[in-house]
């Protein structure tokens, strides 16, 4: 959800975010089985279904449209709970600077 609010406000399309969001599936497995050795989240993680930590697209997209039914936007809610005009700034200038390549 983090990088889906940052995407967001980077400009990023609604169905991007969402396919991004979904896309983190592949993931998902390798994620469960290091929370599964970890004291702090393993009772948790290990009480559910596997399935029910699969992201689905359709939960981002609902979250999405909550964001601007319900708050206006998501920069709306992020200035509402703390963030400045000049920390969205910063947020869009840095996600959208060319990458650039590292040397080898």
């Amino acid at each position: 959800m983090v990088v889906a609010l940052a995407l967001t406000v980077a400009g990023v399309p609604a169905w991007a975010v969402t396919g991004d969001y979904a896309a983190t599936g592949e993931r998902t497995e390798a994620i469960m089985a290091r929370l599964r050795r970890s004291r702090l989240y393993s009772r948790d993680v290990n009480s559910k279904p596997a399935q029910l930590h699969q992201p689905r697209a359709e939960t981002m997209t609902a979250f999405l449209e909550q964001m601007d039914a319900r708050f206006g936007g998501v920069a709306s809610w992020l200035t509402d709970h703390g963030l400045s005009a000049a920390d969205l700034a910063a947020l869009r200038l840095k996600l959208r600077a060319p990458t650039t390549t590292l040397p080898r």
